[in-house]
């Protein structure tokens, strides 16, 4: 092959400066090197790099090809793995194979069975119980209870406003 293979991966977490620096790269070296940018929002990506790019998109996975992806490594590396710690990374994860496989060997480094509790530490994702308490307590008049609970997770866990709902 008469030339270089770069890849940049999550190049969407460049900086417009970065961006803009790499476009020059990018120009100067055009003839002997060829570069892959991987991304997961090619809006983050500026209009001069999109203009020299061939754009290729990508599906996520769908729930189903997610669990079975991820019981083939399951079982290939003898780990244990409870229902609910599989549903919590497949809602982590939202079809993203790479966010899945990563949350699992997390998990698994962190505790001998990967169980909810232990993918949840690494998931920006809240308990479930959690809400739950935090909704009980608005259920019960405990406004500023659950508003310290929401406050919390938010600061604490590093959900989002998505994660809860």
């Amino acid at each position: 092959v008469g030339f270089k293979l770069l890849f940049l991966d999550e190049a969407d977490n460049l900086t417009a400066e970065a961006q803009a620096s790499l476009r020059r790269v990018m120009e100067r070296f055009s003839g002997s090197c060829r570069f892959i940018l991987s991304c997961n929002y090619s809006s983050r990506i500026i209009d001069p790099i999109q203009s020299r790019c061939a754009v290729f998109r990508f599906r996520s996975y769908p729930p189903d090809d997610l669990r079975t992806a991820l019981e083939r490594i399951t079982r290939a590396e003898h780990q244990r793995v409870t229902p609910a710690a599989f549903e919590v990374i497949l809602t982590a994860a939202a079809g993203d194979l790479r966010r899945a496989t990563n949350l699992l060997q997390l998990s698994a480094n962190a505790s001998q069975e990967i169980t909810e509790e232990s993918v949840q530490q690494f998931a920006t994702i809240p308990l479930r119980r959690e809400v739950e308490e935090m909704v009980a307590r608005a259920l019960e008049g405990d406004f500023f209870g659950a508003r310290g609970r929401l406050y919390a997770l938010f600061t604490e866990r590093g959900a989002t406003g998505e994660d809860i709902l």
